[in-house]
């Protein structure tokens, strides 16, 4: 309100500096559908109409900018984006692989589909990181759906997929000129995986010894993971490896 006087205070002064300055006829006339009086000042060439009511339109526009533009909603700061699509959806797979029979899914089909959400990750540029923040903005309706959901558990299997990926001798076009994972975790699943992957293309495995991959997690993690563990990532890198490079026949 203080900004509105001062405005018209400030508008009034500079009319009548230009009224003393220029010594014009001051023309006074009252427009046919405004009620407000309208001053013409008259200079050489060129004329100033000041009418009330512009004025006031005018200062109510810029208090309305000026206030959204402060407002902390549209403070860019707190414009936070959510996760795309395609990470969200990387979610709704993995709990539903978690949570096959609240689904009333398969669990083979459950992990196919997660598996094909992952690779639509990895063909899109998504990376290690980047899941891992968008995974982090999920929101609370998201969550609530997702009850007891587990972002690092889902983050591992997706990274579980993109190595089995970058280790297979035919790969995926990715558009994308940074890794899709951290050395860190390629170092902890790369033996995992390779094992996996050479008995698949070249001894045309269709599984692998359980008791071998838990020694090669225990070698290089320094940790034993339970048979259930185990057999569960195993079956999602297999299953990344029938769906983008098949070979056995399927019933």
């Amino acid at each position: 309100m203080h900004i509105y006087i001062l405005l018209l205070n400030i508008m009034f002064a500079m009319a009548c500096a230009y009224r003393m300055k220029l010594g014009k006829n001051r023309l006074y006339t009252t427009s046919l559908t405004s009620r407000h009086p309208t001053v013409t000042i008259a200079h050489e060439e060129t004329s100033w109409i000041l009418n009330a009511s512009h004025i006031r339109t005018s200062l109510h526009s810029r208090r309305s900018v000026a206030t959204l533009a402060n407002s902390p909603e549209s403070s860019p700061e707190n414009a936070r984006p959510g996760p795309s699509e395609v990470v969200r959806n990387l979610a709704r797979r993995y709990y539903i692989v978690q949570n096959p029979a609240l689904a009333n899914q398969l669990y083979s089909k459950a992990v196919q589909e997660f598996t094909e959400s992952a690779v639509l990750a990895y063909e899109c540029g998504h990376n290690e990181a980047d899941v891992d923040e968008q995974l982090g903005q999920l929101s609370e309706d998201d969550l609530r759906q997702l009850k007891d959901f587990d972002a690092a558990e889902c983050l591992a299997m997706v990274c579980l997929v993109w190595i089995t990926l970058m280790l297979s001798p035919q790969s995926l076009k990715r558009w994308a000129t940074t890794a899709a994972v951290s050395e860190c975790t390629l170092t902890q699943w790369r033996g995992f995986v390779a094992m996996i992957v050479n008995g698949y293309f070249e001894r045309r495995m269709a599984w692998f010894p359980l008791d071998r991959l838990q020694l090669e997690l225990s070698a290089v993690q320094g940790r034993s993971l339970p048979p259930e563990l185990v057999a569960e990532r195993a079956r999602v890198v297999y299953t990344t490896l029938e769906q983008v490079y098949p070979q056995f026949a399927k019933d």
